[in-house]
C-alpha cells in the first residue's frame, strides 16, 4: 500500500474514533476500562489498519501466485501438482 493510501486509510479510522468518542457519554471517561480501550485505540490507530491492509493485500498476492503456478504445472502435465505434493513426502506418511 502507498504511503497516500495508508494516510487516508489512517484518517479515516482516526475520523470514526474521534466521532464514536464525542458521542459517547461522560460517564464512559469515569470508567478506567473504557478509557483504557479508547486510549489503546487511539494508539494504534496510525498504523493498525494500514497493517491489515498489507496483510490482505499479501494473502490475495500469494493466492493469485499459487493458482498462476498450479496453472502453469496443470498445463505441462495433469499429475505434475501431485508429483509435486508426494515425491517430497517422507515414505512412513506416505505408505
Amino acid at each position: 500500500m502507498s504511503e497516500a493510501q495508508g494516510a487516508i486509510v489512517t484518517d479515516y479510522v482516526s475520523d470514526i474514533l474521534h466521532r464514536k468518542s464525542v458521542e459517547a457519554d461522560l460517564d464512559y471517561y469515569e470508567n478506567p476500562q473504557y478509557y483504557d480501550t479508547l486510549h489503546r485505540a487511539q494508539q494504534e490507530a496510525p498504523w493498525r489498519p494500514v497493517h491489515i491492509v498489507n496483510a490482505l493485500v499479501q494473502v490475495a498476492q500469494n493466492a493469485l501466485s499459487l493458482l498462476a503456478i498450479a496453472g502453469l504445472m496443470l498445463s505441462l502435465h495433469w499429475s505434475s501438482p501431485w508429483s509435486c505434493f508426494w515425491l517430497p513426502c517422507p515414505g512412513s506418511l506416505c505408505a
